[in-house]
Order: C-alpha cells, then structure tokens, then sequence
C-alpha cells in the first residue's frame, strides 16, 4: 500500500515541477536553443512516465511487490542514501568533479563491483564527460573545487 502512495507523490511531484519549468528565465538569445528548463523536463517527463508504469504494474499484480521483495535487505539503501547526503555537502567543498567522482567509486564498491581499476577509469570518464556537456554544451556553471 505503502508502494502505492510513494508512486502516487512522484507522479504529482513530477507534474507539479514539470509545470513550474515554465515559469524559468528565458534569455532573447535562449530562444532558439533548448534554454535551460530543457533538462529537468525531460527528468520530470521520465520520472512521471516510470512512477506511472510501475504504480499501473503495482495495481494489476498486487502480490508482486510481496513475493518478490519479502527478505531483502534494505542495507544498501540506506547506505547509499548517506553516500548522497555526504555527497551534497561535498560538492560545495570539493567541486562538482572531485566529489561526483568519489560519490561514484563509493556507489559502485558498495554494489560489489570486482574490477578496481575499470571502476575508477568509468568514474572519471563518466563525471568529466557530464561536466564538459554541462558546462561547455548547455553553458551550466557546476560548483568548482580544487582541481577544477
């Protein structure tokens, strides 16, 4: 029941957030480019569309939920959880880079991964690519820090 309700609240967050992209600054020079409500609308749109696909899945198998997640620890969740609590306030300190880039090496050791050193390469290559296409593609300032 719980499930359904979360499902619910993400669907009208996502709503509610898409509809205030509008109300975002639009420069003269931002009008022909996808300007800067681009992005969370697209997360808003894919976050109503898997919170509706998952709460219309929920409904018609009501017996999924509790077969398939009755002994699973929760664990994991709650330690990524305090990653990404940490992970905020790094960022201010650190520099969007150097802290995404620790964020992720802490998230994929505690997934278990087995290989160090593709771990690392991924984590670098991953966070320097979404920084460049943020702050050189959309003209995003990201927190800078100590080697950026």
């Amino acid at each position: 029941m719980l499930e359904k309700f979360f499902l619910l609240f993400l669907c009208i967050i996502s709503a509610f957030l898409f509809f205030i992209t509008f109300n975002f600054e639009v420069f003269e020079m931002d009008k022909y480019s996808l300007g800067p409500a681009f992005f969370p609308r697209v997360v808003c749109i894919l976050l109503f569309v898997v919170a509706l696909i998952l709460l219309i899945f929920l409904i018609k198998n009501k017996n999924y939920l509790k077969n398939k997640y009755k002994n699973q620890n929760f664990k994991y969740s709650i330690i990524t959880i305090i990653f990404f609590i940490i992970y905020v306030f790094l960022i201010e300190k650190l520099g969007y880079l150097t802290s995404t880039i620790i964020f992720m090496i802490s998230i994929i050791f505690l997934l278990k991964s087995k290989s160090f050193l593709i771990n690392i390469i991924f984590s670098v290559v991953f966070s320097s690519i979404i920084y460049l296409l943020f702050s050189k593609g959309f003209n995003v300032s990201l927190p800078n820090g100590i080697f950026i």
